[in-house]
């Protein structure tokens, strides 16, 4: 799967300040002709509004990354294709990117946690190079040769990482809850770890806070990769709510107030709501925590036998 980063967001996710990838996403077996800024511009429709991007801008940075099982891509048709997806222009509801000149399928996923093993390239007309990869926390540069000093630095969360509480708690409902950033939490041995999933469907990356045997050292944190048959369980966590009646993800919170994200269908009710479009088919905005209501903290078993993912 793959995604153009817009400009304004290639910092906070280089910083972790942003862990998610939300909006209209492609298969890369798809755009494997598209080789250059311009080709993917018109192709991937990023002329919407709002863009920062032109025909002929010089680069482009591309998140890539392989679709896992826990993952929930949707393709996004409109009423006059039997669905109930409408978005503002260009939006063709019909499966396809909007391009009248390369064919592209094109699909749509909620905030989901970046997968770990993504990788960021940097595409000029020259060709594309590595520029980043994603170890499931933190990304690293592609100059990276195994020294921590040159790794990024730890995710700059605001929100809380994922818990640690038993998978047993169900959901958690509460005005004051204190947000949990969207992600994973799994228990090995007698420990509830944080985690992450990436492509390989078998396996899974547990961090530390501290050394632990079998966790190796990384950039102010430790990891260890294991297989999820040896997990006790594994959850999905994600702190969820509702603004002007329509349904959201908290991502984020600070001084000023929580960060949301649009979970429904439109967006122009979206945009009414006074969300605004931070990347393609991805609305967001900074609200007051008491406009938000029915916050909770959903937690998702996750199967320990992984299944072929799609699209």
């Amino acid at each position: 799967m793959l995604k153009v980063i817009p400009p304004r967001l290639l910092v906070p996710y280089l910083s972790g300040k942003r862990t998610v990838i939300s909006g209209y996403v492609y298969r890369a077996q798809d755009c494997a002709r598209l080789t250059t800024p311009r080709q993917l511009f018109y192709a991937l429709d990023l002329h919407f509004e709002g863009s920062e991007l032109t025909a002929d801008v010089p680069e482009l940075y591309i998140m890539r990354w392989v679709a896992r099982d826990v993952d929930h891509y949707v393709v996004p048709y409109g009423p006059h294709m039997g669905g109930d997806w409408s978005d503002n222009p260009p939006f063709a509801g019909n499966a396809f990117t909007t391009s009248r000149e390369h064919v592209v399928p094109q699909f749509h996923t909620m905030p989901m946690p970046i997968p770990a093993g993504a990788r960021i390239g940097h595409l000029t007309a020259e060709g594309e190079s590595l520029f980043g990869v994603y170890d499931g926390l933190t990304w690293r540069p592609a100059s990276d040769g195994g020294s921590a000093r040159e790794r990024a630095q730890p995710a700059n969360r605001r929100a809380r990482p994922p818990g640690v509480h038993s998978a047993d708690e169900g959901d958690v409902v509460n005005a004051e809850i204190e947000v949990v950033a969207s992600g994973f939490v799994a228990h090995f041995g007698e420990r509830s770890y944080a985690a992450a999933l990436g492509g390989d469907p078998d396996e899974v990356v547990l961090f530390s806070e501290e050394a632990e045997e079998g966790f190796e050292a990384a950039s102010g944190y430790w990891r260890r990769v294991v297989s999820r048959a040896d997990l006790d369980w594994l959850v999905m966590v994600r702190t969820v709510g509702a603004f002007g009646g329509e349904p959201c993800v908290v991502l984020d919170e600070d001084e000023d107030g929580l960060h949301i994200a649009y979970t429904g269908h439109n967006g122009m009710k979206a945009e009414a709501l006074g969300y605004w479009m931070v990347d393609h088919g991805a609305y967001e905005v900074v609200v007051p925590r008491e406009e938000v209501f029915s916050i909770r903290i959903e937690r998702i078993p996750v199967s320990l036998t992984p299944e072929r993912p799609g699209p």
